[in-house]
């Protein structure tokens, strides 16, 4: 019975702590585009500037 409780919460465990892998994978996902996006936005900044 202690066997089957243990194994109940090795398995909630490792659920949870793959909910929050995928978060972080999401996350960095998500911080990348962020920063591709600035680094569009300051480069065409640079390119009006030089214009100008």
């Amino acid at each position: 019975m202690i066997a089957k409780m243990f194994d109940k919460a090795i398995k909630d465990y490792e659920t949870i702590e793959d909910g929050y892998n995928r978060m972080s994978i999401e996350n960095e996902i998500k911080r990348n585009e962020i920063k591709s996006k600035i680094e569009e936005q300051s480069k065409r900044f640079d390119k009006k500037r030089k214009r100008n």
